[in-house]
């Protein structure tokens, strides 16, 4: 990659779509601009989109383990029988998302430390570099990645519901 691109990601920022509000107990462990830096020279930077929401079902206070971070590729099957405008409203087209889900404001600082000293570049980069040639091929794939609040720790699970390609 030349230093000419590489200068250019440096300056992109990954765009949001949706950023929920939520409660003064709740914040966002990392901005866009964060996201953005960290995964700058990954081949999906531009591809991204970025989606932050307060209305996790795992967020609860009783638990020790929260999700923090979603990244994930996805692109549907065409179904015949489904009306035209899916096709022209993308619904087909390949995605790359990142999800960040809010989390208790006392505990932010910590798990922004994790995700930006750990989970960033030992989990998602090589992830995402190691997923980088699936556009195009359909079905899902993502990594979530979790705070353990007792143990203080980040820790990742990966689902892939991708279709074989047909040799």
């Amino acid at each position: 990659m030349s230093a000419k691109t590489l200068e250019e990601e440096a300056l992109f920022i990954i765009p949001t779509r949706y950023r929920h509000k939520h409660s003064k107990l709740l914040s966002y462990p990392v901005g866009a601009e964060l996201l953005s830096r960290a995964f700058v020279g990954v081949p999906q930077l531009k591809s991204f989109n970025c989606d932050f929401t307060a209305k996790d079902p795992h967020l609860d206070k009783a638990r020790d383990d929260w999700r923090v971070m979603m990244v994930g590729y996805q692109r549907s099957a065409r179904c015949f029988s489904y009306p035209e405008y899916f096709e022209t409203k993308g619904f087909y087209d390949p995605r790359w998302d990142i999800k960040i889900y809010a989390v208790l404001s006392d505990h932010r600082a910590a798990i922004k430390k994790a995700l930006v000293e750990i989970g960033l570049p030992t989990m998602v980069r090589p992830w995402l570099i190691e997923n980088a040639s699936l556009d195009g091929q359909i079905g899902e794939t993502k990594i979530t990645l979790h705070y353990d609040i007792s143990t203080k720790t980040l820790y990742s699970k990966v689902t892939d519901n991708m279709v074989p390609e047909r040799a």
